[in-house]
């Protein structure tokens, strides 16, 4: 799990294979807008979703990504936001 407390921090990259399914885990009490990415190659990062609150999210890609979750440049407001993607 990462504690995240800043602007442009993430949790570190996971990657799931093709048809292995992902869950992530927003806890905490924080103000700002958590963004979902996946890659290929950990270099270009596609936003699939969006959070400004605790949340629950599973799912299953066809084919293998990496996958991380962080507040981007300027999405951070306060608090701590604890996040685990398995």
């Amino acid at each position: 799990m990462s504690a995240l407390t800043a602007a442009d921090t993430y949790c570190p990259a996971v990657l799931k294979q093709e048809r292995d399914g992902y869950s992530v885990s927003i806890q905490g009490a924080f103000v700002g807008k958590l963004t979902a990415y996946r890659s290929k190659d950990k270099s270009t990062w596609v936003p699939i979703g969006t959070y400004t609150a605790p949340a629950e999210l599973d799912g299953e890609f066809a084919t293998a990504y990496w996958l991380k979750v962080g507040f981007g440049p300027g999405d951070y407001t306060s608090g701590t936001a604890n996040v685990n993607v398995y």
